[in-house]
């Protein structure tokens, strides 16, 4: 019986060998698994989401790797030239985080607003993942009309207005800057109320048939909006 046993350890111990060094059979407790970079995004807290025309709207999102690999950010795309991103560091270890700030200029916007940063990873799970910025902008100084048209026929006088409204606090000033239809139109400017509102009237010049476009442009004291423009369009037909 000794020998027995001495025959079947002398057997089983190199199989037993070869199979811990190949790893073989159930893994050991506690052992970590290897699944790659996790990307997991912390949107920033909303707020009001209302800015004057002309503000920057900043917004921070924190990525955070919850994998056993780093993850690393290739690239970020945004389409619009008023959107821009801050630096960052591309790679985040296992278990660390990063900022990520989108800052969009909203000169010229009025309105809802709505941006987004594309940001593509080595994440398996989340390649792509879209940063957005939203926003309500209200515009600093209003205008009742941007385009206006001169329908009529010919030798007969036409009379338009437009009324320009300053939304803030601040006193608005208008400065004639540029006119290119001197021979067509005639304007004046009218201030209905001191600082924060103006009426425009502009009225053709009777002449021959024919079609026309130009511009009214004012210079104002708003670093926001420093310059106000009204379309025209005119069509006289015999």
């Amino acid at each position: 019986m000794p020998l027995k046993i001495k025959d079947w350890i002398r057997f089983s111990l190199p199989w037993a060998l070869l199979v811990l060094l190949s790893g073989w059979g159930p893994a050991c407790p506690g052992a970590l698994a290897e699944n790659g970079p996790e990307l997991v995004l912390q949107e920033p807290l909303p707020d009001s989401n209302e800015v004057w025309e002309g503000e920057i709207i900043q917004r921070s999102f924190k990525i955070l790797n919850k994998g056993d690999k780093p993850l690393e950010i290739k690239k970020i795309l945004h389409t619009c030239g008023c959107t821009t991103v801050g630096s960052f560091n591309r790679i985040i270890p296992p278990g660390g985080e990063e900022t990520i700030t989108v800052s969009v200029n909203t000169k010229g916007f009025k309105g809802p607003v709505t941006e987004k940063a594309r940001l593509y990873t080595n994440d398996p799970g989340r390649p792509e993942v879209v940063l957005t910025v939203k926003a309500f902008v209200k515009p600093v100084i209003t205008l009742s009309r941007r385009y206006v048209n001169f329908y009529g026929k010919e030798g007969e006088k036409l009379e338009r207005e437009v009324e320009i409204v300053a939304e803030r606090e601040k006193p608005l000033k208008l400065t004639p800057l540029d006119f290119n239809l001197k021979g067509r139109l005639t304007y004046e400017i009218l201030e209905i109320k001191k600082g924060k509102k103006f009426r425009v009237r502009l009225e053709s010049i009777p002449g021959k048939a024919g079609n026309y476009r130009g511009f009214l442009k004012f210079r104002t004291n708003y670093a926001e909006r420093p310059e106000i423009t009204i379309w025209i369009w005119g069509r006289i037909s015999s």
